[in-house]
């Protein structure tokens, strides 16, 4: 599915003004206004003709994937954007300076038309591994957009990293005090990924070797079961009760057992606002987006 707000916007300009003449306020937010009002999808596509698109969003349900092209490449620094011309900087990297230093750095190296969005991993970066970031993320956006050419209909040309890369790439940072693998296999393709593009970290890539199972060593199999049934014990006798539809998600707060020393009204704002932390963290443990209702 493939949803208007998420058509590239020159793109949408540039299709559109073949039907129609669009006149271009001098501000881009008046622009997005005025042609949000006067757009229409028919007029940007035609019916059986092939579009680039990346998917943002797997099935589910009976939802199709959701599709954008609005495209983005990570790396370990920034992540590309090769037809947004915009500049974002991580909320983490808190000072100024800094921001403003990485800003100067990744304008200057992009190709013209790109933009990008600055990871928390580049704060303190030198302009040599920045670079090196750059330069790998445009080279894979020219490669997209020649096998696009040659491309068949609904023909995969792109594919991000193996899971495993993926979370090293994406949360490796001096936060990490190891990396732990029970696949002899995938520690030798972490420990060569990591040597590539971040070898100070290399050192941080272990085997495990314990009898037991990964996940049970360190606890994650219990949360992972916890993370699949729809009741959630709260600490102090409360429960969370999440059930997910194809429409929303719906989560019932319960008092429960919860009895607190003060009024009825004290003790349901302690349950509620106990059911507050754990539902953020449940739905980041679930991966749960879309529309969501608390009762």
């Amino acid at each position: 599915f493939l949803h208007i707000s998420e058509i590239d916007h020159e793109l949408a300009i540039q299709r559109f003004g073949r039907t129609i003449q669009v006149d271009e306020p001098e501000t881009g937010k008046e622009q997005h206004i005025s042609l949000k009002k006067a757009m229409d999808v028919s007029k940007i596509f035609k019916v059986g003709e092939s579009v680039l698109v990346q998917v943002s969003k797997e099935p589910v349900y009976e939802k199709g994937a959701k599709l954008t092209t609005c495209f983005t490449l990570p790396g370990r620094f920034i992540v590309l954007l090769p037809n947004i011309a915009r500049m974002g900087v991580s909320k983490k990297i808190e000072d100024r300076k800094e921001r403003m230093r990485l800003k100067d750095i990744v304008q200057q190296l992009l190709p013209e038309g790109m933009g990008a969005i600055i990871r928390t991993t580049a704060d303190g970066a030198d302009e040599k591994e920045i670079k090196k970031d750059v330069a790998y993320l445009s080279g894979e956006w020219n490669t997209i957009l020649k096998d696009f050419n040659q491309a068949q209909p609904a023909q995969k040309i792109y594919e991000d990293l193996e899971l495993s890369l993926q979370i090293v790439r994406d949360h490796l940072d001096t936060d990490v005090e190891a990396i732990v693998t029970d696949n002899k296999e995938n520690q030798n393709d972490v420990y060569k990924f990591i040597k590539s593009f971040a070898p100070e970290f290399a050192h941080v890539v272990s085997y495990f070797t314990e009898p037991v199972n990964i996940f049970e060593y360190y606890n994650v199999e219990s949360q992972i079961e916890k993370a699949l049934h729809k009741k959630v014990p709260l600490k102090h006798g409360g429960s969370l009760i999440i059930e997910t539809t194809e429409a929303m998600t719906v989560v019932d707060v319960n008092t429960g057992s919860f009895i607190g020393k003060g009024t009825m009204e004290e003790t349901i704002l302690k349950n509620n606002l106990e059911a507050a932390e754990e539902i953020v963290r449940q739905l980041r443990l679930r991966n749960i987006g879309g529309l969501i209702v608390i009762d």
